[in-house]
């Protein structure tokens, strides 16, 4: 009976000959993000607003979407696994619409990377968008209100019944 498991093979270093580590893996256990099956993906929602750019791309596959926020200063590509937090942010950012009563406050949490949506409390209608808030590596981006409502556009588009 053929095994499943193969030995790690490891290459020399400065001159000390190449080991064989025989502890027992998986081949399935090894493989890399590249080995994992690639996903389709079709376009749900586009939205332009000035020099930036949101699009919201769906897998064809499985519940699992992914937004992407183009602008001069940067490009952020967030992958939300389902539909129901796709509609879970696009009610976070309905607070920025003008007939939304109250200012908008709080914040929400989703996806992968890690994205921290989080309302600024000293500016009205300006929304921080953090990636791995809480990680070794962070990044913010500062959004305006007219980029929140072109994200939000995005976002209703995709969001539509068919």
């Amino acid at each position: 009976m053929a095994s499943q498991h193969r030995a790690i093979e490891h290459p020399g270093v400065k001159g000390h000959p190449a080991k064989a580590d025989n502890r027992a893996v998986p081949t399935s256990r090894r493989r890399s993000w590249r080995d994992q099956h690639k996903l389709t993906w079709g376009s749900a929602g586009v939205a332009e607003k000035g020099n930036m750019t949101v699009e919201v791309d769906e897998a064809i596959e499985n519940d699992i979407w992914r937004l992407s926020i183009d602008m001069p200063a940067c490009y952020i590509s967030i992958q939300i696994d389902g539909r129901e937090q796709l509609t879970k942010l696009l009610k976070f950012l309905d607070m920025v619409v003008p007939t939304y009563e109250l200012p908008p406050t709080g914040e929400f949490q989703m996806g992968r990377p890690v994205a921290t949506w989080v309302w600024d409390d000293e500016t009205s209608g300006r929304l921080f968008l953090w990636l791995n808030r809480t990680g070794k590596h962070s990044i913010r981006a500062e959004l305006d209100r007219k980029q929140v409502a072109c994200i939000r556009a995005a976002l209703v588009e995709a969001t539509r019944p068919a």
